[in-house]
């Protein structure tokens, strides 16, 4: 999204770190889709214009582009027409999985580990050995939301406390631990940090579990999971609810046969709470300021609080034999 563009140098660092040492580099495709559609916020061109935002993202991706993979950069400028992360995921999978082993959900907000392409190319050589070809892979997360994500937990930090908001007297007191807690997801690490944690271990620790658990960021598919129907259905619209979506699809079409291989000790970073995540926003200090809803509070706009609502009902009538209807965005619209 435009208002990300002062964190993409960071993003564009650790994806320059993956392919570093990889010899066929023209084997690795990065796609980015630049979003400057003010469909759901206003760019305010005292701060910024969209002729700078492109300089400033084609510059930053050229950076990518000079190491020898494939770099496809697109672009979504329509301001009527609403293109979020699930359109977008949905369209990657269905698009690129008859073209490669492996695709994978990045966002701008994320750090990729050096160790990305051995692992994978480690776990991809032992699925072949036993036959495995339809699973997913996930790197190691810190704490997330509560104990039910402790099997994706990296194996440095899964033994620290999950804090609670009751363990302190007040919110504000709880938010500041967890912000300074480099376990916790609230806590910003930079690459530097994660890299260091993840340099204290020269094997792979991997497991697997049987059913689908897992966000967006750092999602790894093999291509014949995507070929056997595993997708967000178009039904699933937006920038909410969209991992939720494809954890479903994926139980009902694999069932018993679903199998995600966890790397415990390489450590993927999501700065979720990044300072400058969300910028060049029009009326957003005004807006933030006068405390209108609890999207406010998380630095999005009252849209925030609308899409959410209809795309987690959407979600809920995906799941299982339901015969409700799905919203759409016309009804977000109304």
């Amino acid at each position: 999204m435009f208002y990300e563009i002062e964190i993409l140098h960071e993003y564009i660092d650790s994806l320059i770190q993956c392919v570093k040492e990889i010899n066929n580099k023209e084997n690795i495709t990065f796609d980015f889709m630049f979003n400057l559609s003010e469909y759901l916020e206003i760019l305010d061109t005292t701060q910024i214009t969209k002729k700078t935002l492109k300089s400033r993202f084609i510059k930053q991706v050229k950076r990518l582009e000079d190491t020898g993979v494939n770099v496809i950069k697109r672009y979504h400028e329509d301001n009527n027409v609403l293109y979020a992360i699930a359109d977008y995921r949905r369209d990657l999978n269905y698009h690129n999985c008859n073209d490669y082993d492996y695709l994978m959900w990045g966002e701008t907000d994320s750090l990729f580990p050096k160790q990305l392409f051995e692992s994978l190319e480690t776990i991809k050589n032992y699925a072949k050995e036993q036959n495995i070809h339809r699973y997913t892979v996930w790197l190691a997360e810190r704490k997330m939301w509560d104990d039910s994500w402790k099997p994706l937990e990296h194996s440095k930090f899964t033994n620290e406390k999950h804090l609670s908001s009751k363990d302190f007297k007040t919110e504000e007191e709880f938010k500041q631990k967890l912000a300074k807690s480099p376990y916790s997801i609230r806590y910003v690490m930079d690459l530097e940090e994660m890299n260091k944690i993840n340099d204290e271990y020269d094997s792979f620790e991997i497991q697997t579990i049987n059913y689908p658990k897992f966000s967006g960021c750092g999602l790894v598919m093999s291509s014949d999971l995507i070929k056997a129907g595993v997708n967000i259905p178009p039904g699933i619209f937006g920038c909410v609810a969209e991992d939720t979506a494809m954890m479903i699809s994926a139980q009902q079409i694999m069932g018993n046969a679903y199998i995600q291989f966890i790397v415990k000790n390489v450590l993927l970073i999501h700065n979720r709470e990044h300072p400058k995540k969300r910028l060049y926003c029009l009326d957003r200090n005004t807006l933030e300021e006068s405390g209108m809803g609890d999207s406010y509070k998380h630095g999005k706009g009252t849209w925030y609080d609308r899409i959410s609502k209809l795309c987690k009902i959407n979600t809920h009538n995906f799941l299982g034999s339901k015969q409700d209807r799905f919203f759409t965005i016309k009804d977000l619209e109304q």
